[in-house]
């Protein structure tokens, strides 16, 4: 288990960079600087990251819902992963991401190797795929890395 603290509550945002903010915009969600606050160990293959950041305070999120990360892809260019929010916490303004550490891909080796006060560009919650209340019924059908969304959406009902 790896863990850090958190800093002060109300910190200033910190910038994000013009490519970011330019897709976040054309996506219509929240361009955001995370801060890993946490890791967490939480079986073999699943990992808690928890990240921080002012803005998280006053976004709009669905269980369901997950963050677009910008993980570092070799040389100067980043790469996009999604990963599920699990939990938010608007007054603290942090999240939590329940990452499955699964093959050698970009996604899985950032995830094993991010730290406390590591540092990542985001832009979320967005996905179109979270629980209606007025629904009768829900099914959920998905494979391991689906776990995280499902607990999500399920713990909303």
């Amino acid at each position: 288990m790896v863990q850090g603290s958190a800093s002060s509550p109300g910190s200033a945002p910190r910038p994000v960079s013009p490519e970011t903010t330019a897709t976040a915009e054309r996506l219509g969600a929240p361009a955001l600087a995370l801060r890993i606050v946490d890791v967490v160990d939480e079986a073999p293959a699943l990992r808690r990251i928890t990240v921080e950041d002012p803005r998280l305070a006053d976004v709009t999120w669905h269980p369901g819902q997950d963050l677009t990360l910008a993980i570092p892809g070799g040389g100067a260019r980043s790469l996009k992963r999604r990963y599920t929010v699990r939990r938010l916490d608007h007054a603290a303004g942090t999240a939590d991401l329940q990452v499955l550490l699964h093959g050698d891909g970009p996604g899985a080796r950032w995830a094993a190797a991010v730290q406390p006060g590591d540092e990542v560009e985001a832009m979320g919650p967005r996905g179109k795929i979270w629980v209606r209340p007025d629904a009768a019924w829900h099914l959920f059908v998905g494979d391991e890395a689906y776990i995280p969304a499902t607990f999500a959406m399920v713990e909303s009902l």
